[in-house]
């Protein structure tokens, strides 16, 4: 991607990040290559933490390569997903709730029964109610830890995006901090990665837009010397 195609491409994503989403079906939709590089590196990172898991034998806890992947890949995603959620804020509540259940709850809880079923069916396990409650609850967790941010998230991305953002962003992390009650979805971890996320679109966005009008501020300090020396 070259210089003016990469500019296009931020432009044009940027265009959401305070203001709200982009409703022009005329803005055509253009990946941003860094950020598909950022996951690839964070799923390398997660099939390696898994490998070291499941595939090694020995105590894969005590292991150092382990501990170092999981102390920041999952809270990469969440960075990354917290980028994506600030960039693309619907302007409608419920229209952002019920994407997102169907973005990250539906899935979540489908593959879960699945998960079950082939349990039960297949491996022909006698799984207790708790079992199921519990596969139901720890399966596919980080969806589910997806949603709960982006719930979170809208609070300071849409209901105070233009007034009072710092203070929105501050009452959410010490929020966050108290659902810790909910082991779960992890939000006291996932949530500050999800944060941090959508402040770096918004600070990027602010910054472009910056950049943008400084050009123009020397068109009109130039021309207007120029016409009073006319």
């Amino acid at each position: 991607m070259d210089e003016t195609k990469g500019h296009a491409c931020f432009e044009n994503a940027f265009r959401v990040g305070v203001h709200g989403p982009i409703h022009s079906a005329s803005v055509p939709r253009q990946r941003m290559q860094s950020m598909d590089v950022l996951k690839f590196v964070a799923i390398f990172f997660v099939l390696w933490g898994h490998a070291e898991q499941y595939l090694l034998s020995g105590d894969y806890s005590d292991r150092m390569v382990y501990r170092h992947i999981y102390s920041f890949h999952m809270p990469l995603f969440m960075m990354i997903s917290g980028f994506f959620f600030a960039m693309t804020v619907k302007p409608k509540v419920m229209e952002n709730i019920i994407g997102k259940a169907r973005q990250l709850l539906l899935p979540a809880v489908c593959w879960s029964v699945i998960f079950i079923v082939i349990a039960i069916v297949f491996t022909r396990q006698n799984l207790s109610f708790d079992s199921i409650r519990y596969g139901m609850m720890q399966s596919l967790w980080f969806l589910k830890s997806a949603f709960a941010c982006s719930m979170l998230g809208l609070v300071p991305f849409l209901f105070f995006r233009r007034r009072h953002f710092g203070a929105a962003c501050v009452v959410t992390l010490l929020l966050s901090q108290l659902l810790a009650v909910i082991p779960v979805i992890n939000l006291p971890f996932m949530y500050p990665a999800f944060l941090v996320g959508g402040l770096i679109i918004r600070k990027t966005k602010r910054a472009t837009l910056s950049e943008r009008n400084v050009p123009k501020l020397k068109r009109n300090d130039s021309q207007a010397q120029n016409e009073a020396y006319l």
